[in-house]
């Protein structure tokens, strides 16, 4: 699943409405906002339960790599470091590279919980 968000190919309200004009761009689980990537994965209010402890554990990684502190990082952010952490804008966060795999393990636990 991981793989097909990375490559664009899960299909999200907001990819199907953009190809299907009769579509709505809204979350279907939760009715709330747009279904994009970053609700998806951060901020769907019926995906909490799975995503709470998952992100909870992905979170406790991080005062052993960054020092700026996740807590206050954008949901758009927090989605680049689940899809990608060795991209540019979550990779020149990381003060040791070495925790790269420890990231990853917490981030894939999570993007495969979700449905």
């Amino acid at each position: 699943m991981k793989a097909r968000m990375l490559a664009g190919v899960y299909i999200l309200q907001a990819n199907r409405a953009a190809f299907n004009q009769t579509s709505s761009k809204v979350c279907p689980l939760c009715d709330g906002e747009d279904e994009d990537l970053v609700h998806f994965v951060c901020v769907c209010s019926r995906l909490q339960k799975i995503r709470s402890p998952r992100m909870d554990a992905l979170m406790k990684v991080f005062p052993l790599v960054i020092t700026n502190h996740p807590s206050k990082w954008s949901n758009e952010l927090k989605t680049q470091l689940i899809m990608d952490p060795s991209h540019d804008s979550v990779f020149e966060l990381i003060e040791n590279v070495a925790y790269i795999p420890l990231i990853e393990k917490a981030a894939r636990n999570l993007a495969f919980a979700l449905p």
